[in-house]
């Protein structure tokens, strides 16, 4: 267990699979910083500003966090349809395996209100490391992808309703 922010630790990313390779060395990050460094920090602090605009806490979605690609592709193959509409990332594309991801929610805000409040935070420049955002019935999904030179916002929808306690 690692605090990571003042409302996120490292725990909160363990998936049913197994913890968060917080210690993993980050091959694309040419410093060979680790993991915790170049994705769970990025993604900690980016919840941590969502946190403190909606003054409500974050909570992640049960597997929520780090998930392994195998546990990501049994997410893939539940869910036909939003896998025939594009709107769930397989196993080797999804930022779950890659530690740069949060399915998250708020008791006070709905998940369309939630995502509403993310982009305008990141239209605002407010979330620097924000690179995905996705909207589902339940919660939003936070990624901390590199976004490419033009500086555009992966963005989508789904109907996956995730197991939200």
């Amino acid at each position: 267990l690692m605090r990571l922010t003042e409302h996120f630790t490292s725990e909160e990313w363990e998936g049913s699979d197994g913890p968060y390779p917080l210690d993993e060395i980050d091959a694309e990050d040419p410093a060979g910083r680790t993991w915790r460094e170049t994705r769970l920090m990025p993604l900690a602090e980016t919840m941590e500003a969502i946190r403190a605009k909606t003054g409500a806490a974050l909570i992640i979605t049960p597997s929520g966090g780090y998930r392994s690609e195998k546990h990501q592709q049994r997410i893939v193959d539940s869910h036909p349809e939003d896998r025939d509409a594009g709107l769930v990332a397989g196993a080797t594309t999804s930022q779950h395996p890659k530690g740069r991801a949060a399915d998250a929610y708020s008791s006070k805000w709905s998940a369309p209100q939630l995502h509403a409040i993310i982009l305008g935070m990141f239209h605002a420049g407010e979330l620097p490391h924000l690179g995905g955002l996705g909207l589902y019935p339940k919660f939003v999904h936070i990624d901390v992808r590199p976004r490419p030179s033009s500086g555009h916002l992966a963005q989508w929808g789904g109907s996956r309703t995730g197991n939200v306690a």
